[in-house]
């Protein structure tokens, strides 16, 4: 069981409802931790900011960037 409950689109802040709907047009459904960030409207806009500026870097070869994220859910024991 999860430790923190996602929001659904439906329940969701309404301030927060733009970060649903983005994930759904780029993913075509909705991350989950845009769900659990939800809980927190500042967090999720700064999060989003931070992995929007991560995903943009030109830094990283984009190969890289996802061996990268499989690395980090590797070692903090989450599947990626």
């Amino acid at each position: 069981m999860a430790r923190i409950a996602n929001i659904e689109k439906d329940e969701a802040p309404t301030d927060a409802r733009e970060f649903f709907e983005r994930d759904e047009a780029r993913y075509g459904k909705v991350l989950g931790n845009t769900k659990v960030y939800a809980h927190n409207v500042p967090v999720l806009r700064a999060m989003k900011t931070l992995l929007a500026g991560f995903a943009d870097t030109a830094a990283l070869p984009l190969g890289i960037k996802a061996l990268l994220r499989t690395r980090v859910a590797a070692l903090n024991g989450c599947p990626f």
